[in-house]
Order: structure tokens, then C-alpha cells, then sequence
């Protein structure tokens, strides 16, 4: 895989995903990524955990030896929200925001829903506060392409007010349902 993907990206062409990965530093962090991950788009979480905690963990003992380059912090990226997916997937949310906390500074939209997902699921106060700072955020910058994680962050911003029982917040959370399903 590895061959190959460096004989396309010579020829110039483009890669694909397993490819990406396998390109760079840290060959046995890729592979155990590799497997890993192909275990995780397969559902077998069982064993997408043992080889994507061992790459996690080999990857983060370089981390703190070296500087990592825009592929490697994207390859620990995929790793975090994929190990967090997963613990959320097991409600075992502790070790899912463990993962998935240092995505949630990211602009990666798909690692910030599974963080709100996880903080949401394991009834965290910050959640709140971490979705109302996102929508604020959105609002602001008004970018047509996000529409669809401003879309989620409305409804989980509802589901709050609801969930958590807030008398104060009833019929906020009403007109905002009421206005998503007059926007649609």
C-alpha cells in the first residue's frame, strides 16, 4: 500500500484514503491505523480498539519527542475521534471526551459533532456552554458550507434545553423547534 501510494504521489495522482494514511513518519502508527481503522468502518470496535490504541499510543509518545508535521496532527486527529466514536458508541463517555477533547478546538466539523455528541450522551454541563459558543461562532461567520453542522448544532442546542429540564428554557427551546421545523 505503501509502494503504491508513494509511486502515485510521484506520478501525481491523487490518493486515496488508506493511501494518505500510509504515507510519512512512524510506519507501524500507520499500519495499526490502517487496521485499525478498517476494523472501525466494519463495526468490529472490539478489535479497531487494539490497534487503534496502540497507534494512539505510539503516536502520542512521539508527540512528545518531536514536532509533528500537518499529516501527523491530522493522523492523531483521525485516531482521537475515531477512539472517541467508539467509547461513545460503548457509553463509556469519560474515556470518550478523553479522545475527543482536543478535537474540539479544531475547524473540523465531523470532530466537533461526535465531541458534542459524547459531552451530550453523558449529560455534561458543558455542553451547553460548548454548543451556544459554537452557534454563536456559526452565526457570526456565515459560511454556506457549514450549513449542515449549523443545522446540528440547532437541534442539539434544543435537545439541551429540553433534556436538561430548564423551566426557564421551555419556551426558548419551543421556538427553536418551532423554527426548525418551519425552516424545512
Amino acid at each position: 500500500l505503501r509502494a503504491t501510494a508513494e509511486s502515485k504521489q510521484e506520478q501525481g495522482e491523487e490518493l486515496t484514503y488508506y493511501e494518505y494514511y500510509s504515507m510519512g513518519r512512524f510506519p507501524e502508527v500507520r499500519k495499526d491505523f490502517i487496521m485499525g481503522s478498517i476494523a472501525f468502518n466494519h463495526h468490529v470496535f472490539g478489535d479497531a480498539l487494539v490497534f487503534l490504541t496502540r497507534a494512539y499510543r505510539s503516536l502520542t509518545d512521539c508527540l512528545n519527542r518531536m514536532d509533528f508535521d500537518e499529516a501527523e496532527r491530522d493522523l492523531f486527529g483521525e485516531l482521537s475521534y475515531m477512539l472517541g466514536y467508539i467509547y461513545t458508541e460503548l457509553e463509556q463517555y469519560a474515556y470518550a471526551l478523553h479522545y475527543l477533547e482536543a478535537l474540539s478546538r479544531t475547524n473540523d466539523s465531523r470532530w466537533k459533532i461526535e465531541y458534542i455528541n459524547a459531552l451530550i450522551n453523558s449529560k455534561d454541563i458543558r455542553a451547553y456552554s460548548f454548543v451556544a459558543q459554537e452557534l454563536e461562532q456559526m452565526k457570526a461567520n456565515e459560511n454556506p458550507e457549514e450549513k449542515e453542522y449549523l443545522n446540528f448544532l440547532n437541534r442539539r442546542s434544543g435537545y439541551l434545553l429540553i433534556e436538561f429540564h430548564d423551566p426557564d428554557c421551555r419556551e426558548f427551546a419551543q421556538r427553536e423547534l418551532d423554527y426548525i421545523e418551519h425552516s424545512f
